[in-house]
């Protein structure tokens, strides 16, 4: 078995299975009069229907729900990555923003769903379709802030080290819409259903796209010690610790869902992700192992994490595919070019260096891990020892953040173009030969 080559195939062929047209069409079904969207019936007849969409997965989002409704959709606006000739999307609007730093687009975004929210007549129905990425995709920065404060504060946050969680907690708290801060702004007499794809450990509505219709709990002690635990708060420009300062002593600002009938669904995510790899590997005669969990942690760490529970599980075949999944964080401190997942591969390789029949998959599911065109990397036991061979030094990468030009250079990078879907991040270990 080439193993490098087979967990690059099954890597694509799980996207294709996972696909977020597929899961969004088998989520809803057309009965006569009545539409169905995951558990909950409505009357075609008695209702107009508005759609928006917003994330990375906007556009295969928008197409599944127009592929069974078509033109029994009355407004649509989606919100995407990019916009070009070659994009093929029927929604009224389709509008461009900013990732993984907002930007003026962005902003212009997030103001334009502001007012088609606002516009929704009462009684409508209105589904959301919301994957990762909205978060800086769609912004509406709080009075006395401004998009470029927003687009230092995400970059302080990407490279602090912070979880998702942490980072949405903040960026929830300097922006108007999100938060269920957009929720506030419907008619309550709206039918409001969202469709969920995940990409944050734990599945939590609240946090994917930072929680745009999903209400919660803000306030100042919890901003500001993220802010200053991470040692973002001292590089925060003047006007961003004016706004945080300001609002001490302030209660919590707490979203209101003041609609009678709204649910929201989580109708993919990076479990779902690994249970469709394991069926597809388990039909080419491997064994499957699935983490219990999703890893949170510094890439240091799930690499520690992820060698100490393959140690823990007897090998009772071979080969064996161990498939985990979450977000890890990095500490950027060094000047060079990477993603969490190529520096997590580059971490790998000492954890392997010398073994036989061992290869790691580290890659993002949306294609593009960090500032790069790389989804992620494949190493195996005799990448750190070829790459010495071509003078590489992985210390010296690792210090500078450069787990890019590490991985160029001898090979190891995972290219698949941006996937237009977002399921946090996997890192697959396949055994071809029992230890």
């Amino acid at each position: 078995m080439d193993a490098k080559n087979y967990l690059k195939d099954l890597f694509r062929s799980t996207l294709d299975v996972c696909a977020p047209l597929q899961v969004v069409g088998e989520s809803l079904t057309i009965d006569g009069k009545k539409l169905s969207i995951t558990d909950r019936d409505y009357q075609l007849s008695e209702l107009p229907i508005y759609v928006w969409a917003a994330g990375k997965a906007a556009v295969p989002m928008y197409q599944g729900i127009s592929k069974t409704l078509r033109e029994r959709i009355d407004s649509s606006l989606v919100i995407c990555p990019t916009v070009g000739e070659s994009l093929d999307c029927s929604a009224d609007i389709v509008m461009e923003g900013s990732h993984p730093l907002p930007n003026k687009k962005s902003m212009v975004a997030g103001k334009k769903l502001a007012n088609f929210v606002q516009q929704i007549p009462d009684r409508a129905l209105v589904i959301s379709l919301i994957s990762g990425g909205a978060s800086s995709l769609v912004c509406y920065p709080a009075e006395g802030l401004s998009v470029n404060d927003l687009n230092q504060l995400f970059k302080l946050l990407n490279h602090s080290g912070a979880a998702i969680e942490q980072i949405n907690t903040v960026r929830k708290y300097c922006s108007r819409i999100k938060g269920g801060g957009l929720l506030e702004m419907m008619p309550s007499a709206v039918h409001l259903t969202d469709l969920v794809i995940s990409d944050v450990p734990g599945n939590d509505p609240a946090t994917v796209g930072s929680g745009l219709t999903i209400p919660g709990d803000y306030n100042h002690s919890d901003t500001l010690k993220i802010l200053k635990d991470y040692g973002i708060w001292d590089e925060l420009p003047v006007s961003l610790r004016d706004f945080v300062e300001n609002k001490k002593g302030e209660a919590s600002r707490v979203g209101n869902d003041h609609l009678d009938d709204h649910h929201s669904s989580v109708i993919s995510s990076a479990e779902h992700f690994a249970q469709e790899a394991a069926m597809i590997a388990e039909e080419d005669g491997l064994e499957c192992v699935i983490g219990e969990k999703p890893y949170n942690r510094p890439v240091s760490e799930v690499v520690s994490q992820v060698g100490d529970t393959i140690k823990q599980v007897k090998i009772s075949a071979s080969p064996t595919l161990f498939l985990f999944y979450g977000e890890s964080t990095v500490n950027v401190t060094g000047s060079g070019k990477g993603g969490r997942n190529q520096e997590l591969a580059l971490r790998a390789l000492t954890e392997i260096a010398g073994e036989e029949g061992i290869t790691w998959l580290c890659a993002g599911t949306d294609g593009i891990d960090g500032p790069t065109d790389a989804a992620g990397a494949v190493v195996d036991g005799h990448t750190l020892y070829e790459a010495q061979s071509k003078g590489l030094d992985a210390a010296h990468y690792l210090q500078d953040n450069d787990s890019y030009h590490f991985h160029q250079q001898s090979g190891s990078l995972l290219k698949t173009g941006a996937t237009d879907n977002n399921l946090m991040d996997v890192v697959w270990v396949l055994y071809t030969e029992s230890s």
